[in-house]
This record gives structure tokens, C-alpha cells and sequence, in this order.
């Protein structure tokens, strides 16, 4: 045989990964794996935004200064 494969106990190395079972087992694992960076990221990006959110609301409400606010502001956008 000009091309020839390496077979181990009757199977191509390679035969596992063409299995369905086996991809859709590997799918998954990198689905979820994209799913669970994507709500990392996502719930310290909404927690910033509630943070500020109450610092706008005391800054209304009158408990802080102005000079206040844009200073802890400026901490909160770093």
C-alpha cells in the first residue's frame, strides 16, 4: 500500500473524534466552556454599573459633595 494508516487494535487513531458521540461530548464541553467566560465577564461589567448607579443616587439625593462624586467616579472607571 502506497498510503498506508496506522491502525491499533483494528481502529484508525483518529476514529474516536468521528464518532457522533464523542464530538457532540466535545461540542458541548466547548460551549459551555465560551458560556461560562462570557458570564464572567459579563457579571463584573453589570456589577460596575450598579456601583455607579448608586453613587449617581447619592450624588442626587444630596449625601455627597460634587467634589465627592468625581472622585469616587474617577475610582469606580478605572
Amino acid at each position: 500500500m502506497m498510503f498506508s494508516r496506522r491502525y491499533y487494535n483494528g481502529y484508525n487513531c483518529f476514529s474516536n473524534f468521528g464518532n457522533p458521540w464523542v464530538m457532540g461530548i466535545t461540542l458541548i464541553i466547548i460551549l459551555l466552556a465560551i458560556y461560562l467566560i462570557y458570564k464572567l465577564f459579563r457579571t463584573n461589567h453589570k456589577k460596575s454599573n450598579q456601583s455607579l448607579e448608586r453613587l449617581n443616587m447619592k450624588y442626587v439625593s444630596g449625601e455627597i459633595s460634587q467634589e465627592e462624586y468625581n472622585e469616587r467616579r474617577r475610582v469606580l472607571e478605572k
